[in-house]
């Protein structure tokens, strides 16, 4: 007599979105703020701006969840949701810290920017789309920017240095201008070589950024008569054009 031997049925994999660990996490720093406004080391006045930490806590929350969700891979609903996690806890600290608004408004800027660079340093270069990854990669270069400048206002509303006197002797800020026109080139050549070495109609719009944007800091940074940079931009475009559907033939 033979004995039958019985496989056991597959059973549905059950998502591994980890503990939750993250609730523990959001109770601990709920209570820590508490406890801090009952000790008196932060404005219990200010308790209103609990409800302004609330919802940061939570989009850090949806953003861990939804990181799990998809293998860890830091996914774009994840990086959104954490960047607007970190800019409504930015906001939630100036209140519940009293914060000069009138000294501490840069910080609207460098948080800001903080969450668009770091949606753009996460973007997979190659694949299926490359024009598109390319595109979005940008963002890398203007959230360095929007940071250098909310950083330079910071510091020239701290007192450490006198941004109004450096502006006068140096239009520092078209050197952040000029930083995302740099980026759009290196883009515009990441994009051309991921697609086979050539130039893509993605490749040459980001060329066309690049130019307009550095044109912008050019004249900022020399001072020039702005009359002259709309049909600088124009001339250049087209010569991007031209020279871009010379190049796909």
């Amino acid at each position: 007599m033979t004995e039958n031997t019985f496989s056991a049925p597959n059973m549905p994999a059950r998502p591994r979105i980890g503990s939750l660990s993250w609730l523990g996490a959001f109770l601990v720093v709920l209570g820590g703020v508490f406890l801090l406004q009952t000790l008196g080391i932060l404005d219990g006045s200010r308790w209103w701006a609990d409800f302004i930490l609330l919802p940061a806590l939570i989009l850090f929350g949806l953003a861990w969840l939804s990181d799990a969700l998809s293998g860890r891979r830091l996914r774009p609903l994840a990086r959104i949701l954490f960047g607007l996690g970190m800019v409504t806890l930015a906001v939630a600290l100036m209140f519940l810290f009293n914060l000069d608004w009138m000294i501490w408004w840069p910080v609207m800027l460098i948080v800001p920017g903080l969450a668009v660079f770091i949606n753009g340093y996460s973007g997979h270069r190659g694949g299926r789309h490359p024009g598109w990854a390319g595109v979005v990669r940008m963002a890398f270069w203007l959230g360095l920017a929007t940071m250098l400048l909310g950083a330079a206002f910071l510091l020239g509303n701290l007192g450490i240095f006198d941004l109004m006197a450096l502006s006068r002797l140096f239009p520092w800020w078209g050197l952040a201008i000029l930083l995302p026109g740099l980026g759009a080139f290196v883009n515009a050549g990441q994009v051309a070589q991921d697609s086979g070495r050539r130039m893509t109609l993605a490749a040459q719009v980001l060329v066309v950024i690049g130019l307009a944007a550095c044109a912008t800091a050019v004249v900022a940074l020399f001072r020039l008569d702005w009359n002259l940079l709309a049909p600088t931009i124009v001339i250049l475009a087209g010569v991007s054009t031209l020279a871009g559907g010379l190049l796909r033939r």
